[in-house]
C-alpha cells in the first residue's frame, strides 16, 4: 500500500476534536480491521505529537543559553529575532542539535554542520532534529 504524508495545521481544540473523533469511531465500529487501522492511526498521531513537543521543548531550552530574547517561539528567526550570531549558527549549532537528537533517540542520524547552518528559524531546527530521529 502506498504511504502518504499528511500534514495539516490545526489549533489545539481542532486537534483534540480529531483525536476524539477517531477514538469515537474506534469504539463505535464492529469491523475489527477498521478498528485496528484507526487505533494505529490514533497511536501514530499521538506519538508524533509527543515527539514534536519533546523536541520543541528541548530546542527552546537549548536556545535560552544563546539568547536573552524572550519568548522563544517556533516561528522566531534565529539571527534577527533571537540575536543569535551567524557564526554560531553556521559553525556550532549542529552540536547541540545532535545532543538533543541523541538524547531522544540514541540511534538518531547525525546532523551535519552544513544542515544545521541552513536553519533560519526555531522551527527549522525542530524539523531538522525530527527528520534525524
Amino acid at each position: 500500500m502506498e504511504k502518504r504524508n499528511l500534514e495539516i495545521e490545526v489549533n489545539e481544540s481542532e486537534f483534540q476534536l480529531l483525536l476524539d473523533a477517531i477514538k469515537y469511531q474506534i469504539e463505535s465500529t464492529t469491523d475489527q480491521a477498521l478498528k485496528d487501522q484507526l487505533a494505529d492511526i490514533h497511536e501514530r498521531i499521538s506519538k508524533d505529537t509527543d515527539l514534536q513537543s519533546r523536541v520543541t521543548g528541548a530546542v527552546i531550552k537549548m536556545l535560552r543559553g544563546y539568547t536573552n530574547v524572550r519568548p522563544i517561539k517556533p516561528q522566531s528567526d534565529l539571527d534577527f529575532g533571537l540575536s543569535i550570531s551567524v557564526g554560531f549558527i553556521k559553525n556550532h549549532l549542529y552540536k547541540p542539535c545532535n545532543s538533543i537528537a541523541q538524547g531522544i533517540n540514541p540511534n538518531a542520524k547525525k546532523i551535519r554542520r552544513a544542515e544545521a547552518a541552513e536553519c533560519e528559524s526555531v522551527q527549522d531546527i525542530i524539523d531538522l532534529i525530527i527528520s534525524k530521529i
